[in-house]
């Protein structure tokens, strides 16, 4: 369902599958889950940093029946759509176009990146860098001034599951249209980014935003001169309210 955000504020649509979904899912193991998913990968995160890796280290990756485990090198790499588990890189300026996002059948994925400036998506990603669905997607980027880019459904947004972007250190940019940036429809969606100076753009739902189904969204940013905003022109994207004459979202 690509339009969640555009329906339910006021239920226009009703989705009989949402509450098929809330009625079957083992909500308890569903957060369990979550914990233990976001709390190992930031324990790794911070041992990984501690290490000290050769330069002449070279890429490996490892397939499992739960998908990709990618331990990437210091150079850089682009990581194109596929089936991540996990993907650990040690530096190099790269370029995430998947991992991060969890659906059915790929209940984790994670990113923990240690170095770099790096490039999370761009103008068309969609559903991953940070989407839990029916599981959780968590990005961890620990050191660098980082661009993340995305459609809709990224940067921290949970769908019946846990999205989460940490960003460690560095100034970053945060680009996003629709639903992310901490947004939450039947699930918990969180942006954190502890230092920096920061951007964030968005075109609406997010920034914070608990929807549908007791959903949390989270935006926490810790330190830093930090620039936000939310579009509020419809001539700019279209979300014009009638109030305002369609003029303002």
């Amino acid at each position: 369902i690509q339009n969640l955000d555009a329906t339910q504020g006021d239920g226009q649509i009703y989705y009989p599958q949402l509450d098929d979904c809330a009625s079957t899912i083992d909500w308890q193991s569903l957060v369990y889950s979550s914990f233990k998913t976001i709390a190992a990968s930031d324990l790794t995160a911070k041992k990984l940093q501690k290490l000290s890796v050769p330069d002449n280290f070279k890429t490996i990756t490892i397939n499992t029946p739960l998908g990709q485990i990618v331990i990437g090198d210091k150079g850089n790499s682009t990581y194109r759509p596929g089936d991540y588990l996990l993907i650990c890189d040690f530096g190099g300026n790269d370029v995430y176009l998947d991992g991060g996002g969890s659906r059915p059948g790929l209940p984790i994925s994670a990113i923990i990146d240690l170095d770099g400036a790096d490039n999370y998506g761009d103008s068309l990603s969609t559903r991953t860098l940070g989407y839990g669905v029916c599981g959780t997607g968590i990005v961890i980027d620990t050191r660098g001034n980082d661009k993340y880019a995305a459609n809709r459904l990224s940067q921290g947004i949970g769908v019946f599951g846990t999205g989460m972007v940490a960003d460690f250190e560095g100034d970053d940019d945060y680009q996003l249209k629709v639903s992310g940036q901490g947004c939450g429809y039947f699930g918990v969606g969180m942006l954190i980014d502890r230092i920096g100076d920061d951007n964030y753009y968005l075109a609406g739902d997010g920034q914070g935003a608990g929807g549908i189904g007791g959903g949390i969204g989270i935006l926490a940013d810790f330190r830093g001169n930090d620039y936000y905003k939310a579009e509020p022109l419809a001539e700019v994207f279209n979300r014009g309210d009638y109030h305002s004459q369609m003029k303002i979202n």
